[in-house]
């Protein structure tokens, strides 16, 4: 039982011996790894910061760009949109003048085919009157 007890502290001893020499070797892997993710993510010198710099300036100089297009695009459209409108109103201004005029001479034709239409009515009526009259005295003579 003690030589059992004797051997797993032997074995145990050896691979901790093993771990202890293998150790340094994996933690300078470790670390060397570590630092070149480092490296790779910041910039190594003072040109490829102001690289850095000038990219993200043109970038959004870029954007700018095409934002101040496209509001002048939409500026255009709401000119032209605006034109339109102005064309139609004027249009409409024409139209409603000519609307009135010729309701003006709807109405005075109207008004003269009234008279005319009154006198003629006067006319029938006083032709019917006097064939009513004439009609009578010619009942009370006979």
């Amino acid at each position: 039982m003690i030589l059992q007890i004797m051997l797993f502290a032997l074995g145990f001893l050896t691979a901790s011996l093993i771990a202890v020499l293998v150790l340094p070797a994996l933690n300078a892997r470790a670390r060397r790894l570590a630092k070149k993710r480092v490296e790779a993510l910041l910039p190594l010198s003072l040109e490829e910061v102001h690289a850095e710099q000038d990219l993200i300036r043109a970038e959004h100089a870029v954007a700018e760009n095409l934002k101040d297009q496209e509001i002048a695009r939409k500026n255009q459209a709401i000119h032209q949109k605006m034109l339109q409108i102005s064309d139609m109103q004027s249009t409409i201004e024409d139209l409603q003048a000519q609307v009135a005029e010729l309701t003006k001479r709807l109405d005075a034709a109207h008004s003269k085919d009234t008279s005319e239409d009154n006198a003629k009515l006067r006319a029938q009526i006083e032709e019917l009157a006097d064939r009513i009259m004439a009609d009578s005295k010619a009942k009370q003579t006979a």
